[in-house]
């Protein structure tokens, strides 16, 4: 998350890790709209997750 959201100049202020799931605090700048940055930020790290943890892929 980090990464891509230093593509983007995105500032990550706080975070909060759960177990199932992550809060971000972020600072964007004003030429993104959030909605954009989330979109972003879910799908790039959904494609790192999954080509990880191979078992998330399967339904319950």
């Amino acid at each position: 998350m980090e990464q891509v959201c230093s593509w983007y100049d995105v500032v990550i202020e706080e975070i909060s890790v759960q177990p199932d799931h992550i809060r971000l605090v972020c600072s964007i700048p004003p030429k993104y709209s959030v909605s954009k940055i989330v979109s972003i930020v879910k799908g790039n790290t959904a494609v790192q997750i999954f080509s990880k943890q191979n078992y998330l892929k399967e339904k319950p």
